[in-house]
C-alpha cells in the first residue's frame, strides 16, 4: 500500500507542467506557432514515460539491493517493473484529460493524488474484505462469486491493478515459501493470465483508450460542447432572445469596412472577420461580448484594437488565436503560404 501511495504522488507531480501550460497559455502559444494537437500530446507522453523511468529505476535498484523476496524471486522483479511502467502509462493518460479543468497547479496536484488514493485504497480494501469473508465462510458460494466479480470489475481502475498486482506477488511468494518448507514444488504462476498478466493487460488498455480520447477530444471541442449546453439550458429557461444584425449607430469608416467585407473585396485578406459574434451564457443572463464585427486585414499590415473597457478587444484576439470559439459569424486566418490555418463559419443568429 505504501508503494501505491508513493507512486500516486509521483505520477501526479509529473503532469503538473501540463496544467501550468494550460494556465499560462503556453500550450496555446505552441499551437499558434504551428505545433499540432497530436504532436503536442504524443511528445509530452513519450517525454513523461522516459522521465518516469528514473523513479522506476531507483525503485528497482532498492528492491534488488535489499533482495526483498516478494519482489525479487523468480520473475517477480520483471513483474514489478512492468507494473510500475504500465501504472504510469495508464495514469498519465487520464491525468492529461483533466489538465485543462484546473486553474491552479496546487489544486490539480491535490485532486490527482486524492483520486489515485481514493480508487486505489477503496477498491483494494473492498475486495480484500469480501475475499477474507469468503475464505472464512468457505461454504458460501455467493461471497466467493462476489469477490471474484469485484476483482474483475476493479480491473477498470489502474490504481487497483497496480496495488493489487503487488499484493498478489507478495501472497504468491508467501505461499511459495510455505510450500517449499514442506518440500512441495510450486510452479511459478506470476505471468499467468489470471494473475499479474491480467493487471498488466488492463492498464495497457486503459492507457491506450485514455490517450486515444485525449488525441480525439481537443480542449476546443470540450469548450464548444460546454458552451452549447449552457446555451441550450439558457434558451430552455429564458427563451431564445433575438440578436439583431443591424446596428443603429455606426461610424462611417466602420460601415465602409463592413460593406467591403460583405461584398467579398476582403476575401483575400490574411485576417477576415465577418459578423463575428461571441456570447457568454450564464444561468441568469447572457453577455454579448462581441457583436457582429466585420474586419479585413491585408497582408503586410499591422493592426491593433482600440476601445473602452468591455468593448471586446481581448475576446476578439482570443478568438483569433483559437483560445475560445466564436458563437457565430466567420473568422479566417491565413498562414504565410496563403492556406487558411483557421476558418470558422458559425451559424447565423437572427
Amino acid at each position: 500500500m505504501s508503494v501505491l501511495v508513493g507512486y500516486s504522488i509521483t505520477t501526479a507531480s509529473f503532469v503538473l507542467y501540463v496544467v501550468k501550460e494550460h494556465q499560462t497559455k503556453a500550450k496555446q502559444l505552441q499551437h499558434i506557432s504551428g505545433i499540432g494537437m497530436t504532436s503536442y500530446w504524443v511528445t509530452n507522453f513519450v517525454y513523461d514515460l522516459v522521465l518516469f523511468m528514473v523513479p522506476i529505476g531507483l525503485s528497482i535498484g532498492v528492491i534488488s539491493s535489499f533482495q526483498i523476496p516478494a519482489f525479487c524471486n523468480n520473475n517477480n522483479l520483471l513483474a514489478v517493473f512492468l507494473l510500475l511502467l504500465l501504472f504510469g502509462y495508464a495514469t498519465f493518460s487520464w491525468m492529461y484529460l483533466l489538465a485543462g479543468v484546473f486553474k491552479e497547479t496546487g489544486m490539480a496536484f491535490i485532486v490527482y493524488v486524492c483520486v489515485n488514493l481514493f480508487f486505489g485504497i477503496n477498491t483494494i480494501i473492498t475486495h480484500s474484505v469480501v475475499f477474507l469473508l469468503s475464505q472464512e465462510k468457505a461454504t458460501d458460494q455467493g461471497l466467493r462469486d462476489l469477490a471474484e466479480n469485484l476483482r474483475h470489475a476493479f480491473l477498470l481502475f489502474p490504481q487497483f491493478c497496480f496495488g493489487y498486482g503487488l499484493i498478489e506477488l507478495s501472497q504468491d511468494q508467501a505461499l511459495l515459501g510455505f510450500l517449499k518448507a514442506y518440500g512441495v514444488d510450486y510452479p511459478d504462476k506470476t505471468f499467468e493470465l489470471d494473475k499479474t498478466t491480467s493487471k498488466l493487460l488492463a492498464m495497457f488498455i486503459q492507457g491506450t483508450v485514455f490517450f486515444a480520447i485525449r488525441l480525439i477530444v481537443h480542449d476546443g471541442m470540450i469548450q464548444k460542447v460546454w458552451n452549447s449546453t449552457l446555451e441550450f439550458l439558457f434558451d430552455r429557461v429564458h427563451g431564445k432572445a433575438p440578436l439583431p444584425l443591424s446596428v443603429t449607430e455606426e461610424d462611417g469608416d466602420v460601415q465602409a469596412e463592413r460593406i467591403r467585407v460583405e461584398s467579398g473585396k476582403a476575401d483575400f485578406d490574411v485576417v477576415l472577420l465577418q459578423n463575428l459574434t461571441k456570447i457568454y451564457h450564464l444561468p441568469h443572463k447572457r453577455i454579448v461580448a462581441v457583436k457582429n464585427v466585420s474586419l479585413g486585414i491585408p497582408a503586410g499590415e499591422c493592426f491593433g484594437l482600440l476601445g473602452v473597457n468591455g468593448a471586446g478587444k481581448t475576446t476578439i484576439f482570443k478568438m483569433l488565436t483559437g483560445d475560445i470559439g466564436a458563437s457565430s459569424g466567420r473568422l479566417r486566418v491565413q498562414d504565410h503560404s496563403g492556406y487558411a490555418r483557421c476558418d470558422f463559419r458559425g451559424r447565423h443568429i437572427s
